[in-house]
């Protein structure tokens, strides 16, 4: 923690402050890597295994970086063969 964090934060619970927690803003979410949007991405390489992830960004109107957050962390795909399989294959899918 830095050193001008501690008295910010002793300013804040001396005037009456009781929570930890960010207050909500206004704008644009922090992230757009949400439960819907990795729903939308596994339907779409689902539909075309060829997708491309400028496709993909494209249609969701959110970045490649998140694009490919979701399908690399969160759906654990990859790209083999111009086209997205998971990371642990079976035998049989070998």
């Amino acid at each position: 923690m830095l050193r001008n964090t501690v008295p910010n934060w002793a300013q804040r619970f001396s005037s009456g402050r009781e929570s930890l927690k960010d207050d909500p803003r206004v704008g644009r979410p922090i992230t757009v890597v949400t439960q819907q949007n990795i729903a939308t991405v596994k339907c779409l390489v689902a539909d075309d295994p060829h997708i491309s992830i400028d496709y993909i960004a494209d249609v969701l109107d959110i970045s490649c970086e998140s694009i490919d957050t979701i399908l690399k962390h969160r759906l654990k795909l990859r790209k083999m063969s111009s086209s997205w399989v998971p990371h642990k294959l079976t035998q049989q899918q070998r």
